[in-house]
């Protein structure tokens, strides 16, 4: 069932140093984040380039080319994880430094949304309300936006 799959996923996922993540069809997988959040190292085909987005990111995971045989630094794959395996304090330093990775990006994420929303709440605060569209009233009518509650009284709330 897919409960159970699930559960096993997360489980192996959650329980492994490393995790292999295949090149999708974007480069926002979520299988970076499950990988990270379980606190595995990802593996993952950079070769269209997406860590180019993600500023710091090709420093702290292992990427490799799309035949997964070597790291882009240039070392053997098998090297770099026995390595790895073998050191665990070299595993570790490695397994922060992507989770440190990640909590400093998702805290960017977060301050670029606040910083976008309240961007917007400027511009609608300082709008001509003429340039705001019609609202659709739920009976089908159309309010002119100057005459809308929301252009008078900042809310938008019809409960």
């Amino acid at each position: 069932s897919k409960p159970k799959a699930r559960k096993l996923y997360e489980d192996t996922l959650c329980s492994s140093v490393f995790a292999p993540i295949p090149r999708g069809t974007g480069w926002d997988t979520p299988r970076i984040v499950e990988a990270i959040e379980c606190g595995a190292i990802p593996i993952l085909d950079d070769s269209a380039g997406f860590a180019k987005y993600l500023p710091g990111f090709s420093d702290v995971v292992i990427t490799v080319n799309p035949a997964w045989t070597t790291e882009v630094a240039g070392n053997s794959l098998g090297e770099v994880l026995l390595g790895l395996l073998i050191d665990a304090d070299a595993a570790e330093k490695r397994r922060q430094a992507v989770l440190g990775w990640y909590i400093g990006y998702r805290a960017g994420i977060r301050k670029r949304i606040q910083s976008a929303v309240l961007s917007e709440e400027d511009e609608l605060d300082n709008a001509d309300p003429s340039h705001v569209a019609p609202r659709l009233e739920p009976d089908g009518a159309v309010t002119p936006s100057s005459a809308h509650p929301i252009n008078k009284a900042g809310s938008d709330v019809d409960l």
